[in-house]
């Protein structure tokens, strides 16, 4: 008896010993004096076309519709530009076009042949800044068969840029996720933090390098006050997910934001938080992982290990019918994990084509065959 109880304090002593090296201080945070204000210059390009941001994972950017004809006017960062889309006979295939130059026409060199997705890139001068803006998914109506008479355009369209500075050594990156004009904390727009390759919600309460920092950012985006904060109370912060995790980013209603990849075994505040989104990558492939209204709130606490309830096990839901054999699945696939959250892949007939396995009880009475579309 005497043994078990010594095995006790010693697991008692241990506790201790975690809580000690999770929780700085009190469990009220505060904040340095002054902070330092870092100069933000706008940039765009290729890494910032390549970047996951929440609104580019969860929606493909800002929706547009066009209900009158071929052309209409896209807003790229406050800014009115001309956009219009034509079916080109000799290259049997789409083209979209944007007015790049600023002058209020699309020329025929402003035009591009649109993807097999009906997407397309333009360089677009824009206010004083030239932006890389991408039109993705587009759908476009018609009145005949043969591709004449466009009536309407919709789809979705991103402007691939951010401002950016360097706090102590770590490069911060502010996205205009919503493409209004403004830098906002309210989670509408997106901040990245070194070199991650994924922003995550902007709010008041981040991560950056080794500190927990308040953020003040400028509407303009010129410029982003950073402030340490003292006595911050943590919690690790542990998921199901053992590899390709590229972003899990979380938020709370007091404005704190955090990515777990980079932020869940350091530790992050204490809180009620929601899943924002995150994304599973492979290569060149990707599954976004989108929050539903049955995901749950996950009560972070200061000086345990928090383990979030997300991930595997993964259920589908889908409808199917058989004729003459032939198991038929419509196009609607839906996946979700533990948590309700809904996993997103690229049915396109790539490395996210879906296969079938056939089972009698536990023992498989086919391999995986991959499934066919039409």
């Amino acid at each position: 008896m005497r043994r078990q109880r010594d095995s006790l304090i010693a697991a008692g002593t241990i506790v201790v010993m975690i809580a000690a090296a999770l929780v700085a201080g009190s469990t009220a945070m505060g904040q340095e004096a002054t902070g330092k204000q870092v100069e933000l210059r706008y940039q765009t390009g290729a890494e910032a076309l390549k970047a996951f941001t929440p609104a580019k994972a969860l929606t493909g950017g800002k929706p547009f519709r066009i209900l009158r004809g071929p052309s209409g006017m896209l807003d790229v960062v406050g800014t009115p530009v001309k956009f219009a889309v034509a079916w080109h006979k000799g290259l049997n295939a789409y083209l979209a076009g944007m007015d790049t130059d600023g002058d209020g026409k699309i020329e025929q060199n402003e035009y591009v042949k649109l993807s097999n997705t009906l997407s397309g890139t333009f360089k677009v001068r824009a206010g004083d800044k030239n932006h890389l803006v991408r039109v993705a998914d587009l759908r476009i109506s018609i009145k005949q068969s043969d591709n004449a008479g466009i009536v309407g355009v919709y789809g979705g369209y991103l402007v691939a840029g951010f401002y950016q500075g360097v706090y102590e050594g770590k490069l911060i990156r502010l996205f205009d996720d919503d493409l209004d004009g403004s830098i906002k904390q309210d989670g509408s727009d997106s901040i990245m933090i070194g070199r991650t390759g994924a922003a995550i919600p902007l709010m008041k309460v981040h991560q950056v390098g080794n500190l927990h920092c308040s953020l003040d950012a400028a509407a303009d985006g010129s410029s982003v006050t950073v402030t340490p904060l003292t006595n911050v109370a943590l919690g690790i912060v542990e998921t199901s997910f053992r590899r390709g995790l590229k972003v899990l980013a979380i938020v709370d209603k007091e404005g704190k934001s955090y990515d777990l990849v980079t932020s869940g075994r350091s530790g992050i505040p204490a809180g009620s938080y929601k899943l924002a989104y995150g994304v599973l990558s492979s290569g060149s492939a990707f599954t976004v992982i989108k929050p539903t209204d049955k995901c749950p709130t996950y009560e972070v606490q200061a000086g345990k290990i928090n383990k979030l309830l997300i991930g595997a096990p993964l259920w589908v839901s889908f409808s199917a019918s058989i004729l003459k054999g032939n198991v038929s699945v419509s196009p609607m696939v839906n996946i979700y994990g533990a948590a309700n959250e809904e996993y997103c892949f690229d049915f396109s007939g790539g490395t996210g084509r879906p296969h079938v396995l056939l089972l009698e009880g536990g023992s498989l009475v086919q391999p995986p065959i991959p499934m066919e579309y039409g």
